[in-house]
């Protein structure tokens, strides 16, 4: 089981909670649908405390996590946040710096190959006309 899946959820789980009000998400980094709130920065690490991403390298304690989560929703999940110790916002730190990273790095390779490979391509075709043409 992933994560990431999304078939993820039985009933009585819920992935994330609305750090503001409370409500459950599909996602931490989602704008909130109840109260609108959309986490970022510190906002953000809290958010993914309050999810299932809390034991992103731990499927089973995931699966746990998400019963526990349902008992917070729609209430102050205050509670909930105190428990996580600090080296676990620190671990969830530094996991979503490199998850947030990645994507950028793929985006500008991406950008760049898609620049460069049509001049690589027509540099092809002159190269190949050239070499019919002298023949």
């Amino acid at each position: 089981m992933a994560i990431g899946q999304g078939d993820f959820l039985e009933d009585g789980q819920v992935r994330a909670l609305c750090t503001q009000c409370g409500a459950a998400k599909h996602e931490p980094f989602d704008r909130c649908e109840n109260c609108t709130f959309q986490p970022v920065g510190d906002d953000l690490i809290k958010a993914t405390a309050a999810s299932v991403y809390r034991h992103f390298d731990q499927p089973s304690k995931a699966t746990s996590y998400a019963y526990e989560l349902a008992a917070y929703r729609g209430k102050d999940i205050t509670p909930l946040l105190d428990a996580v110790a600090d080296d676990e916002f620190d671990h969830l730190r530094r996991w979503l710096s490199e998850v947030t990273q990645a994507p950028a790095l793929i985006t500008i390779f991406g950008q760049l190959v898609r620049s460069i490979l049509p001049v690589l391509l027509i540099a092809a075709l002159l190269g190949a006309l050239l070499a019919y043409l002298k023949h």
